[in-house]
């Protein structure tokens, strides 16, 4: 077997994060606390974020924690949040998860992404994201170093899942985490 390559995205990022989540969002935090305990075990087993993502995050953070008006207690759990972020992705503590710098390559071809999304059946509503379409395509990159099957993107955003399931030639599996368990876990 290949050695696993997981891509987390931001709504991946924020379900880690969280401290008490409830529904899809407490799954999927269980499932990535379930995948990181046996990934430190497992030497085959490589954990990335796209830097574009941290940002994202952080804003995902902010709309949690200071959507209802300022407090000096909402920043503070606002800025612990984000410190935690930084424990699991940039810290000498923890460094379980690397950034993944976006690079020209990952732009190449991108707009077979937006195709693919507008080509699904039954399609409505939003299309897909620029960010989900960079995460895709940096997953892409990935798999051509760690083979395309071995390279799994993990999200909550189903829309991002269904474009890469109904592409798995061209693109990486992706894992909705609120609806699929995690291969490697």
């Amino acid at each position: 077997m290949g050695q696993y390559c997981y891509l987390f995205d931001a709504s991946a990022l924020v379900a880690l994060l969280l401290k008490n989540p409830d529904g899809d969002v407490k799954i999927a935090k269980g499932k990535i606390l379930k995948l990181l305990a046996n990934g430190r075990k497992n030497e085959n087993s490589l954990f990335f974020v796209p830097n574009i993502c941290m940002a994202e995050v952080s804003s995902a953070l902010a709309k949690i924690f200071l959507a209802d008006g300022y407090t000096e207690q909402r920043e503070n759990s606002y800025r612990q949040h984000v410190e935690f972020l930084l424990e699991w992705v940039s810290s000498k503590k923890r460094h379980v998860i690397q950034t993944y710098a976006l690079k020209r390559s990952h732009l190449v071809d991108i707009e077979h992404i937006f195709i693919a999304d507008r080509k699904l059946p039954g399609r409505k509503g939003n299309p897909l994201s620029g960010h989900d379409g960079i995460i895709i395509a940096m997953g892409r990159v990935l798999g051509r170093t760690y083979g395309n099957g071995n390279v799994i993107i993990l999200t909550l955003d189903g829309r991002m899942a269904d474009v890469c399931v109904h592409n798995r030639d061209f693109f990486p599996h992706a894992i909705d985490l609120a609806r699929q368990e995690i291969p490697g876990a």
